[in-house]
């Protein structure tokens, strides 16, 4: 899953702490496959009244997996309480992730790309 490191639009982030968006990153089902041009897509998931902008980084069988800080501030800290909760997820523009420094924010009304039926998010079991 190294295709995002390569593209002219994110040159340059060659750890995951390097990513503007992190710690908000996570697995997603749509990347699907190493070496898939969504890895590195951005991600509006909102659960709760709650909104986080994650980057793909890998892929994962359902939903979105994301880490710990990640689920946490999307669920007001219940993350190891609830575990797993469905939300609704939109790719949008890469710029929401910090990706494309100096680039003007979408329109709200245009910044969506693709949407998805609310995944089950689960937090990572990493810590």
């Amino acid at each position: 899953m190294l295709r995002w490191q390569k593209r002219p639009d994110i040159k340059g982030f060659t750890t995951f702490g390097s990513l503007p968006s992190f710690s908000n990153i996570g697995a997603a089902k749509a990347v699907g496959a190493w070496n898939s041009p969504l890895c590195g897509s951005c991600w509006e998931l909102t659960y709760g009244g709650n909104t986080i902008y994650v980057t793909a980084i890998d892929t994962v069988g359902d939903g979105f997996d994301l880490s710990l800080k990640a689920m946490d501030t999307l669920t007001n800290g219940k993350a190891k309480q609830l575990d797993v909760v469905s939300a609704q997820a939109t790719q949008v523009d890469e710029y929401y992730c910090g990706l494309i420094p100096g680039r003007k924010k979408c329109l709200n009304r245009d910044k969506m790309i693709h949407q998805e039926k609310p995944p089950a998010l689960a937090r990572d079991n990493l810590r």
